[in-house]
């Protein structure tokens, strides 16, 4: 839509942006995407205003890392931060890509997704809980 460099406390930075409904914009900003809230504050202008303050990073899928072991494939925390929804739960079969933990690091959400199909055979953590990086999250057994 429009692309602007622009200096932020000395540093350059590239921001374009992607869509604007009038009240929420998609923006990238050095290549990461944000949805944020905005309003048009110049008469006859297209490109939006944005509000910091209201900036939510979007959603990304994050890459596990999974381990087999005894008990099955074991998905561990890509990263350290904070658990904010368990999608799946014990006993549930998923599919390869399928959601299965949100969490919620440096301000974005990263949805934690299975590598493979299979059944959830044991979940170890729950929504508020601190994860570290490497923490084991949950186990699927083929």
């Amino acid at each position: 839509m429009a692309k602007y460099e622009v200096s932020v406390d000395g540093k350059e930075l590239e921001v374009e942006i992607v869509r604007d409904d009038g009240h929420r914009a998609l923006v990238k900003v050095d290549g990461q995407e944000y949805e944020v809230g905005a309003r048009n504050v110049s008469v006859g202008a297209t490109p939006a205003a944005i509000t910091a303050p209201s900036a939510a990073p979007r959603r990304a899928p994050a890459t596990p890392r999974a381990a087999a072991g005894a008990g099955g494939l074991q998905v561990l925390a890509p990263m350290p931060g904070a658990v904010l929804q368990v999608f799946a739960s014990a006993g549930q079969r998923v599919s390869s890509g399928e959601a299965l933990i949100r969490l919620e690091a440096m301000k974005m959400e990263n949805d934690i997704q299975s590598e493979t199909e299979g059944t959830v055979k044991e979940i170890l953590v729950a929504p508020g809980d601190e994860v570290r990086e490497g923490q084991l999250l949950l186990v699927l057994e083929g």
